[in-house]
């Protein structure tokens, strides 16, 4: 005849209750990890925002630059993220839609001028050709080809 496992009555919903907290242990782990990668991938989304304002930042005092124009653009916020663009001698502040104009100069050598309004001047530690943009928490570095001011 068949004999069937002796099994104490205690030790099945023991056995299930262990088993049951370490699958809850290894969501746990798992699901911190998720949240840690939506949050790397938020910050790098960020990031690769901040690089294309930068290279339209670039772009336009590119072309004011080498065709002698003047340029009136446009920025405005990623969303709802506020955002400031660092000159070595001005701040833009981007927390609306304003408007930034750049204008060829050559008074003292050839380089481009950008006013607008939420442009304060002010004295930062960046080198004369480099432009960053912070988000609060990090910022994004350019060296542009042409000289800003």
């Amino acid at each position: 005849m068949l004999k069937l496992l002796s099994v104490k009555k205690g030790q099945v919903s023991f056995d299930f209750i262990l088993a049951m907290l370490f699958l809850l242990l290894i969501f746990a782990f798992m699901g911190q990890n998720v949240l840690n990668m939506a949050k790397s991938f938020k910050d790098s989304e960020t990031a690769e925002r901040g690089h294309a304002i930068l290279d339209i930042f670039e772009n336009y005092a590119i072309t004011a630059y080498s065709k002698d124009v003047t340029i009136n653009a446009t920025f405005e916020p990623v969303g709802t993220l506020n955002y400031t663009i660092r000159l070595p001698n001005k701040i833009i502040h981007v927390n609306s839609s304003i408007n930034v104009v750049f204008k060829p100069e050559s008074e003292n050598g050839d380089f481009v001028n950008v006013t607008g309004n939420n442009v304060d001047n002010s004295v930062n530690t960046i080198p004369s050709n480099t432009v960053n943009i912070s988000f609060g928490e990090f910022y994004v570095s350019k060296e542009l080809q042409v000289p800003v001011q």
